[in-house]
């Protein structure tokens, strides 16, 4: 069925890397810990928590296939990263993505160099939360 495995998706940084991706990891936000508890808690009570006032991006870890003759991406740089998935009806006009500012937190410049096998870089992103993260679902 579509949308059953990762090909067709897409990356997208507006500084205008482009490569090959083997990998695209998940886009996963949660919400920050607040320790809730105070001295007259009694230590056979639970701990007491609230949750954060932002929720919290983690890094996007990523797999690229090395190409020693392209430009590699700018560590640092803000830019747009967009991640748009395969879609899942084949019927929909358009796939579902998430879009916002970020940077390319980390790259290998040269890859890992093994024997009988491609060569690959790592890439980590991470959104900024200056603009978005922002869902579209598939429609």
């Amino acid at each position: 069925m579509p949308g059953d495995t990762g090909v067709g998706a897409t990356l997208t940084l507006s500084g205008g890397f482009s490569a090959s991706y083997r990998e695209v990891g998940a886009v996963r936000a949660g919400i920050e810990d607040v320790d809730n508890n105070t001295l007259d808690n009694a230590s056979p009570n639970p701990a007491k928590f609230l949750p954060g006032d932002n929720p919290v991006y983690e890094d996007i870890a990523c797999v690229v296939r090395y190409n020693p003759t392209s430009t590699q991406p700018v560590i640092g740089a803000i830019q747009t990263i967009t991640i748009t998935p395969p879609k899942e009806n084949t019927g929909s006009a358009s796939p579902c993505n998430i879009a916002g500012s970020g940077y390319v937190k980390s790259f290998d410049k040269i890859p890992n160099l093994q024997r009988n096998q491609l060569n690959v870089a790592n890439m980590v992103l991470r959104f900024d939360g200056n603009t978005g993260p922002t869902f579209t679902p598939e429609s």
